[in-house]
């Protein structure tokens, strides 16, 4: 017999799929930049703009399902420099002359607030911290290799 379908269940899931897909964009983001390609630069931003967008986007499904503030007051140590920083990127952004040129510098200052974000309030848990620590090291792993092809080659 299935359990019904409950927006508490909805949040769950969210949270599920931010504690895998998190770590897996953080893997990719990080070999993609020991590519040799011509097109490496746009397949970084790609991956960490649909990477970080899809996490977002879960991360705020979630926060409405569930229907709670993310974060505690034992978080806000954490999270006041990169408070700071994203409000640092809107003032500079709101006051540039050319906002078209300035939106990229922005837009990456959003993603990257909104990562820490994520980590901060989805990877309270030990088994979600090792997830994580575990495909950085991976990533590590991969690109030291990687590395030691392209000086051998």
């Amino acid at each position: 017999m299935t359990r019904p379908l409950t927006m508490s269940s909805w949040g769950e899931f969210c949270s599920r799929v931010i504690g895998w897909l998190l770590p897996v964009t953080y893997f990719l983001v990080t070999i993609s930049f020991y590519l040799k390609t011509y097109d490496s630069a746009q397949i970084k931003i790609t991956l960490t703009q649909v990477g970080c967008g899809t996490v977002a986007f879960f991360w705020i499904l979630q926060s409405l399902f569930q229907k709670r503030w993310p974060f505690a007051k034992a978080d806000l140590p954490l999270a006041a420099p990169f408070l700071a920083m994203l409000l640092s990127g809107i003032v500079s952004y709101a006051q540039s002359s050319f906002r078209e040129g300035s939106l990229e510098e922005f837009s990456r200052r959003v993603f990257y607030a909104l990562m820490a974000f994520v980590v901060i309030a989805e990877f309270r848990g030990l088994d979600r911290q090792r997830r994580l620590l575990r495909w950085l090291v991976a990533a590590f792993a991969v690109t030291v290799f990687y590395g030691f092809v392209q000086y051998f080659d």
